[in-house]
């Protein structure tokens, strides 16, 4: 990534320019002491003049309707939003905004706050909580609200909204938000802004590209990548890249591509890739189970047990699939017993929902066979030991599309091998399209399986990681220093760490 190819800002201009005529510390002497000539006032008014800090594509062209910044994380979507929005409001020609995150919550701590932060020192608005709105100095005013109450947001008529992440806006609900936003934005020169990360299982974005396809002049949609924007940490770009480049969420986090729905989370050709007999000995043996909460067979979901090994070659292997609806007495006493026979590990068990009960019965169950079920702590790395059967209780947080993109870029990267006979799990991961409905305990099962044994899930602690990095710290030691490029105005006054606006 050669970020001298990019669209810099005009401030980088000016400061890729001295740097050329004068070395670093020269730009630097000469810079302070052109600021040290303005005053406080004005070298506020200065910082405030966001079309000099921003890049190019961060300002939309004239006589825009709309305007769309589908690009990568870390683009810096969110403060061109803020930005123009600010001299929309300044420049009177918003009065009423209305704005959304994916909950209040987001909405609060992304837009309202970010608005209170991008306002300059003579513009500044006040926040009324109990309103949920932001009113700015002339009266204009900024209504914040959530995609999970959209009934809310048909209160207001605006001149100018703001739709912020829409691909994470919650399915059940997100359809009628974004209908009630585009109606509620409809008097005359009404405008709507909106950002996102491009996601392929998320209609409503194909519907704005379409849109922009048909109308380009008016419906502006911006498409970027991470390595834009000069205040990413070079080392952590390349930390990412490491993990996650030429896979899909690569693609979609860190380029900003919007996938078709042929790029589907797994694909079948993943795991023909990787086709091969299972080994004798596993390194590590476990069964991860995600229970339901009752057994009626018509009525609740399965139970998703998966039986997983990690080998000795690092790669990850799906032993059997015991997936089904279970009795939960029925399902407890069949993992205590394959706990002893094929020489088990680990129980890993989902806990959100059912909680402490699970524990409970596994260990009356085990009790009854003289067994000890001993529950592990958050970074203990399950050890095999006579008579005592390691569990561990897990609350899962995060959302299942963004569990099942982690275990999807280990089957991208090879890192997966199926047994024979689970062609139908197979095919159910590749028909899998992130959402939460159905019943896909099975698949829950194994990613919660590729996470713990691929060390993604954060709960054990790598014995090794004190002595990572050595040999690189002594390679850096004897040689000079890389000189990293000039990115504006604040990097060569010395901004602090992490004082970039990214």
């Amino acid at each position: 990534m050669i970020r001298a190819l990019l669209d810099p800002s005009p401030d980088a201009l000016i400061c890729q320019r001295l740097t050329a005529k004068l070395g670093r510390e020269g730009a630097r002497r000469v810079v302070s002491a052109i600021c040290k000539k303005f005053t406080n006032v004005e070298l506020a008014a200065l910082a405030a003049r966001r079309e000099a800090w921003s890049r190019p594509k961060q300002l939309p062209p004239p006589g825009w309707r709309s305007w769309g910044n589908l690009t990568s994380r870390g683009w810096g979507k969110t403060n061109a939003c803020l930005d123009l929005i600010t001299r929309e409001i300044q420049s009177g020609r918003s009065r009423v905004l209305i704005m959304a995150a994916q909950n209040l919550t987001k909405t609060e701590a992304v837009q309202v706050e970010g608005l209170l932060r991008a306002a300059p020192p003579w513009f500044r608005p006040v926040y009324r909580p109990s309103d949920f709105m932001l009113e700015y100095p002339g009266g204009a005013r900024a209504f914040a609200y959530s995609p999970e109450v959209p009934d809310t947001i048909r209160s207001e008529n605006a001149d100018l909204s703001w739709m912020s992440e829409l691909q994470s806006w919650p399915k059940t609900t997100r359809e009628e938000a974004y209908s009630n936003f585009v109606f509620a934005t409809r008097v005359n020169g009404s405008r709507s802004i909106w950002d996102a990360t491009p996601k392929k299982n998320a209609p409503i974005l194909k519907r704005l590209l379409a849109r922009a396809e048909k109308a380009p002049d008016k419906h502006i949609v911006v498409r970027g990548a991470i390595y834009e924007n000069p205040h990413i940490d070079l080392a952590a770009l390349r930390d990412m890249l490491e993990e996650y480049g030429g896979t899909q969420k690569g693609r979609e986090e860190l380029l900003g591509e919007m996938l078709g729905d042929e790029d589907a989370i797994f694909r079948q050709e993943w795991f023909d890739a990787t086709r091969r007999g299972l080994p004798d000995r596993f390194k590590r043996r476990a069964r991860y189970i995600d229970p339901a909460i009752t057994s009626d067979p018509r009525h609740s979901d399965s139970t998703g047990i998966m039986d997983m090994g990690l080998g000795f070659d690092g790669q990850i292997y799906v032993i059997k699939n015991l997936s089904g609806k279970h009795r939960a007495e029925t399902w407890a006493a069949d993992c205590v017993k394959a706990y002893e026979r094929d020489e088990l590990d680990l129980l890993w068990v989902e806990t959100n929902r059912g909680g402490d009960s699970h524990a409970a019965l596994l260990r009356v169950v085990a009790r009854a066979k003289n067994l000890e079920l001993r529950e592990l702590a958050k970074d203990e790395v399950p050890v095999r030991r006579t008579g005592i059967i390691n569990f561990r209780g897990v609350n899962t947080k995060r959302q299942k599309v963004v569990r099942a993109e982690g275990a999807a870029a280990l089957c991208e990267k090879k890192r997966v091998t199926f047994a024979k006979g689970l062609e139908a799990l197979e095919e159910k991961l590749c028909a899998f399209d992130g959402s939460d409905g159905g019943s896909d305990d099975d698949i829950d099962a194994f990613v919660h399986g590729c996470h713990d044994l691929a060390g993604l899930s954060g709960d054990a602690t790598d014995p090794g990681v004190a002595f990572r990095g050595l040999t690189e710290m002594s390679a850096a030691l004897v040689q000079p220093a890389a000189r990293r490029p000039v990115g504006n105005l604040a990097s060569l006054l010395g901004s602090g760490r992490g004082g970039g606006r990214i």
